[in-house]
């Protein structure tokens, strides 16, 4: 996980200045992730965790985590940066 999270961190559109990392119960994988992320953040981006709501927490689950950004949409940002790993 930390792997692909710095993969996302590198392939974010060039206005993205937040990522968001998500977690169902789940703060000390969280935790870990930002750590490594804001290592490698030479973007200066603000990493903001935060806990999934009751509704995305019943389907998915706990121990699932999510990333997220603030920036321009992109529809294939995801797909081109999955066929890089």
């Amino acid at each position: 996980m930390k792997k692909y999270g710095c993969h996302v961190l590198d392939n974010l559109i060039d206005d993205a200045n937040h990522i968001f990392i998500g977690h169902s119960r789940w703060p000390e994988a969280a935790e870990i992730i930002a750590k490594h992320l804001e290592e490698n953040n030479s973007r200066k981006m603000k990493i903001i965790i935060q806990e999934t709501g009751a509704i995305v927490a019943n389907f998915v689950g706990k121990k699932a985590l999510t990333f997220g950004y603030i920036g321009s949409f992109d529809k294939n940002w995801l797909l081109d940066a999955k066929k890089q790993l």
